[in-house]
């Protein structure tokens, strides 16, 4: 079932109530990770040079990330707030960067925040397209939105058939495998296999 924009909104807020500064960063993180990032080092606090994390890119390159977060998700950041990426970038000698909220770009903070930096390669997510982001990754999915961020419940299922070898056809067991009976059921298997 498609969720509306609607749903998006009360997930956003859902999300802005379980999260503080501090957890933000924790989700920024774990998208880099997704995004194929490595050496991820989370920076905030006195003396971070307007950088709250940074990490190297998958292509290899530094890459600097500045998180926002807002009581309210229906603010809108201000260009000054934005204005910090690049002016941290420009410290670290790095071109790349992403710029993180809970809250609302305008449309014409995001032309200025692309616009005015032509030699930076800049990313924004904010709110709504931040949601979109963490609802398509099933690990983002159910850490941040069906979660609360620091603790989460997910289930991993690999479905498998299991065939004799010698006229290629399926064997049917009759186990039930729940979480607790993981190593019965493979003792199951081992014995009707051989």
């Amino acid at each position: 079932m498609p969720l509306t924009a609607k749903d998006d909104r009360d997930l956003l807020l859902r999300l802005t109530t379980t999260t503080d500064p501090a957890t933000l960063l924790d989700l920024a993180a774990d998208l880099l990770s997704i995004r194929g990032h490595t050496q991820i080092r989370i920076t905030d606090g006195p003396g971070d040079g307007a950088r709250d994390l940074h990490s190297i890119d998958d292509t290899g390159n530094l890459h600097v990330t500045q998180c926002k977060y807002h009581r309210d998700s229906n603010l809108t950041v201000s260009s000054r707030e934005l204005a910090e990426l690049p002016i941290a970038l420009s410290k670290f000698d790095c071109v790349r960067g992403l710029f993180l909220t809970n809250a609302n770009i305008s449309p014409q903070g995001k032309r200025e925040y692309l616009n005015d930096y032509p030699r930076l390669d800049l990313d924004f997510l904010d709110g709504l397209s931040l949601i979109r982001e963490l609802r398509v990754d099933p690990f983002l999915n159910a850490r941040w939105v069906e979660g609360d961020g620091t603790s989460w419940n997910f289930t991993i299922t690999f479905p498998f058939i299991v065939r004799r070898h010698s006229d290629d056809f399926p064997i049917l067991p009759q186990l039930s495998v729940g979480p607790d009976s993981f190593v019965s059921a493979v003792s199951g298997l081992r014995k009707i296999l051989h």
